[in-house]
């Protein structure tokens, strides 16, 4: 552990450059304290899909027809897809710290070509849901300054959030506006 520098009989020109020190420490020990947060969250995120992708193979493994090993073999491809994309979510938390904000160059984009995009992956598991999915924007491009690839996940983890958690047969609507929200 960072243990401070003890202040107690330093001379007095010291005392600065101690307690700069302490901060540094003080700062580095919160760090270190959240990087920690981090990898024991990403441990549990990732523990749900693993246990899936475990269980539907050994159920694929135990199928005896073809048709028990088929569904099996969908559901754990289905359970690799959620863990990359649980992987690739951690990931794009990890890059987005605050010191990646420092670096983070933001390039001109059109927000509404970028959610079509995204939003075109998403209709497959959305007609397996049975779910009405569409697409509003205005016809002209939204520009935009943006991280291409932050705004790429955000826009794929709310419309996973809403195909998740709306129940089967719902309507769900991918909209992007040139007008600012009330």
């Amino acid at each position: 552990l960072l243990t401070p520098v003890s202040e107690a009989g330093l001379p007095s020109e010291a005392h600065s450059l101690v307690t700069h020190i302490n901060d540094l420490l003080g700062r580095l020990e919160q760090t270190i304290a959240a990087q920690r947060r981090f990898v024991a969250d990403a441990a549990h995120q990732l523990r749900t899909p693993l246990a899936a992708i475990s269980l539907h193979a050994e159920r694929a493994q135990r199928s005896l027809d073809s048709d028990s090993r088929d569904q099996a073999l969908r559901a754990l491809q289905a359970s690799v897809g959620r863990a990359a994309r649980v992987t690739q979510q951690l990931l794009a938390l990890a890059r987005s710290g605050p010191d990646a904000a420092l670096t983070r160059t933001l390039a001109p984009l059109d927000l509404g070509a970028l959610a079509r995009s995204v939003g075109e992956n998403w209709i497959g598991p959305a007609l397996a849901r049975r779910m009405d999915f569409g697409f509003v924007a205005p016809k002209q491009p939204v520009m935009i300054l943006g991280d291409a690839g932050l705004l790429d996940e955000l826009i794929n983890n709310l419309i996973d959030n809403a195909l998740r958690y709306c129940p089967e047969g719902s309507s769900v609507t991918l909209s992007v506006s040139a007008d600012p929200l009330p």
